[in-house]
């Protein structure tokens, strides 16, 4: 029990009182995949099973409801010595570091930070725009308290909030010879002008590896990761800009956009380490997250 940490032992208490994993992790805040895993390592810890699964939700086992007061007990001590910390750090203030991926600035713009930093002054929220994978190997590294990717890479290592899912589209210009098709396909982009928001993009990087002989023959230009920008460089210079529907809030007149055939979407999440303690700073910023983004769709 020494090595049981609280995150668990509130997972456990919250799963006794809810009684469904789904409407259990969406309370926490986590995945239903994390608060499984730690129902599972909890189980391991103690050599038992606490919950029996059920049709339509979970149930204590005899040996679930024999620890359950013992760890309500503790929890309660626990979150009194939150509370006397919290006395304690009132005017002490917390650095916050959050890395974003591109594309995250253009859907939530600088106004959205800005509010949260009006809300938490104790709070020194310090955000770093950089490529997916420089703000994932930041996460992993613990460099960055959270991070906005795209599609990352080792999923089982975070909790998850997924903040956009939305089609892959080609922007041109009306007189480009694409411009007329209903829809295009990779394979239509063979050999032209187009532009990517930076060379390290992981869409990029899953473009090139899907469709190396295509992605070779285009005339590759990586411009920048403000995508107000980028998305627009065509009416001046020509070409296709690839971007996703959500980015064309702020698209200039006289540009076309064209959906690809191929069932491709970008999706950029807000994750954190599910394997480290989250305190009150970054705690706040996730509630901030959860409460006033919502799942922006195609």
């Amino acid at each position: 029990m020494e090595a049981m940490q609280m995150q668990m032992i509130h997972a456990f208490l919250m799963l006794c009182k809810i009684q469904n994993i789904t409407k259990c992790s969406e309370i926490l805040g986590i995945s239903q995949q994390g608060l499984s895993r730690q129902i599972h390592m909890m189980e391991q810890e103690l050599d038992t099973t606490l919950f029996e699964r059920q049709p339509r939700g979970v149930r204590l086992t005899p040996q679930g409801e024999l620890l359950r007061p013992y760890l309500e007990k503790s929890f309660s001590l626990y979150e009194e010595g939150l509370q006397s910390l919290e006395h304690y750090d009132k005017d002490r203030t917390r650095d916050l570091t959050i890395f974003i991926c591109p594309g995250i600035h253009t859907v939530l713009g600088t106004k959205f930070f800005l509010a949260f930093d009006h809300a938490h002054p104790e709070i020194n929220l310090h955000l770093q725009y950089v490529s997916d994978p420089e703000a994932e190997n930041a996460l992993l590294d613990g460099r960055a308290d959270g991070a906005f990717l795209d599609w990352p890479e080792h999923t089982e290592l975070y909790d998850m909030y997924q903040v956009v899912h939305s089609r892959l589209v080609a922007v041109m210009r009306p007189d480009h010879p694409l411009a007329g098709r209903q829809e295009i396909s990779f394979q239509d982009l063979r050999g032209e002008k187009c532009f990517f928001p930076d060379s390290l993009h992981r869409k990029n990087q899953q473009f090139k590896h899907a469709y190396p002989d295509i992605y070779f023959s285009l005339e590759r230009s990586y411009i920048s990761n403000d995508y107000e920008t980028y998305i627009n460089l065509p009416k001046e210079l020509g070409g296709i800009a690839l971007s996703f529907e959500i980015t064309l809030r702020n698209l200039e007149p006289g540009l076309v956009v064209i959906p690809f055939k191929e069932d491709s979407y970008v999706s950029l999440f807000y994750c954190i380490r599910n394997d480290r303690p989250v305190d009150a700073a970054l705690q706040a910023f996730s509630d901030y997250i959860y409460r006033n983004v919502d799942v922006i769709a195609r």
